[in-house]
């Protein structure tokens, strides 16, 4: 009966322990910090009503530019990620409100409306800074937009390219990283 006993939770342990996860990466988001900073605004805007205050405001027709900052927090090191910073209307809808799993990550990452960027490698205490820009489209509506950060880790081959094949694993799937407003 002890050994029978003994069997059983190795063999829970074995499989528990190779158990895939999928979607978020088990406790991975936390050893990542991340901040979006908006670049150069012409000017600032408050929207009281819904909490946002000093927000950087960009005229239709003009380019946003933004940096990411990422920062590994952690004792081990993060590799082959993919940063990817996509804008949508926080108000309306740049791109309809959809889940983000691998199946439609693929779309994210060709339709424009996402910058891609690669982190090889992110040692303990180390940071990146990784600066896009985005073309606000003359067909934006006035309101708040806002800037998803997803992070994600990528299998080596296919970290680089801009292919659709591979998979990656999301760390960080943030919808609210930044959020800034482009007037009429």
């Amino acid at each position: 009966m002890k050994n029978a006993l003994i069997g059983l939770l190795l063999f829970v342990s074995f499989a528990f322990a190779y158990t895939p996860h999928y979607g978020m990466h088990s406790g991975e988001q936390n050893g990542l910090s991340y901040s979006i900073e908006y670049l150069n605004p012409p000017l600032h805007l408050d929207f009281p009503s819904g909490g946002y205050y000093n927000l950087a405001a960009y005229y239709i027709g003009t380019t946003m530019s933004y940096k990411i900052t990422l920062t590994n927090v952690e004792k081990r090191t993060f590799k082959n990620l993919r940063v990817i910073g996509v804008q949508e209307y926080l108000q309306g809808g740049i791109v309809p409100e959809q889940s983000w799993n691998e199946e439609t990550m693929q779309n994210v990452l060709f339709n424009g409306l996402g910058q891609t960027f690669f982190v090889s490698e992110l040692r303990p205490g180390q940071s990146v800074e990784l600066t896009g820009s985005f073309a606000i489209p003359y067909t934006a509506l006035p309101g708040l937009d806002r800037t998803r950060l997803l992070v994600l880790h990528w299998q080596g081959e296919n970290a680089q390219s801009g292919a659709r094949g591979g998979t990656g694993r999301v760390i960080v799937n943030d919808a609210f990283a930044g959020v800034y407003c482009p007037p009429a």
